[in-house]
């Protein structure tokens, strides 16, 4: 089967598997993609996708194929997401991407201890992640799932962080997106404003403004106002 066909169906089997098992089947359907999210296992974005014909929208659950120590690792994540899809449809969200304690009741309940990244000793915040409660529903589910040869045909080769942030509000990346360009324009300048040199005798080489004039203290010769040959300087 092609990797994209199947990495599809893989994914689909894991969220049905869990749905039934740790929800009862209660949760409608995701669109489940894969990306290199910063600083993040897995995001979840309502109302992510619309169809082109029936306009009709669906959630999103992203995976970041490069962060993860194991499968099961991998699917707690997938689960943790699935909680914030249940209070979605059935509680109520925090504001943006804020685990709130509604959100963390349902992961005990679901078999995952929350851990907050900002507050030491907190299940609540916008940085949380969670660890597996031994024998608890999760656990349960999993091993089950795992136990019927369940596994991730493809997975990432060269694990890396991408630029993209889920929780970055439009505002927010275009605020970056200017800084951005600003820094860009800044470090043209000043490659601009500095001219490379070398030392003829050794062949060391410095930047500095036009006007610079130094001596190479090994050669005792001043530094050449030119491109070393064969250099990208």
């Amino acid at each position: 089967m092609k990797p994209t066909m199947l990495t599809a169906q893989e994914h689909e089997l894991a969220y049905t598997h869990f749905n039934r098992e740790v929800f009862q089947g209660k949760l409608t359907s995701c669109l489940i993609t894969l990306s290199r999210t910063r600083n993040a296992k897995g995001y979840y974005r309502q109302d992510s996708f619309q169809h082109a014909e029936s306009a009709q929208r669906t959630d999103e659950i992203g995976m970041n194929p490069g962060t993860f120590e194991s499968l099961t690792d991998y699917l707690s994540t997938l689960v943790h997401e699935m909680v914030h899809h249940w209070q979605k449809e059935f509680g109520k969200p925090g504001k943006g991407a804020y685990h709130n304690r509604e959100w963390a009741r349902k992961m005990l309940e679901v078999g995952l201890e929350p851990v907050s990244l900002d507050q030491k000793g907190k299940m609540t915040g916008r940085r949380v992640t969670h660890v597996v409660v031994p024998g608890g529903v999760f656990d349960q589910a999993c091993r089950k799932l795992l136990s019927g040869g369940f596994r991730l045909h493809w997975t990432e080769a060269h694990p890396e962080e991408s630029a993209f942030d889920p929780d970055e509000t439009p505002e927010d990346r275009a605020d970056r997106e200017a800084l951005d360009a600003k820094e860009r324009r800044r470090k043209e300048k000043a490659r601009q404003n500095k001219t490379p040199f070398y030392c003829a005798g050794c062949g060391a080489r410095i930047w500095g403004k036009p006007s610079t004039r130094v001596m190479c203290a090994e050669c005792k010769v001043m530094f050449v106002s030119d491109h070393v040959p064969g250099s990208t300087l």
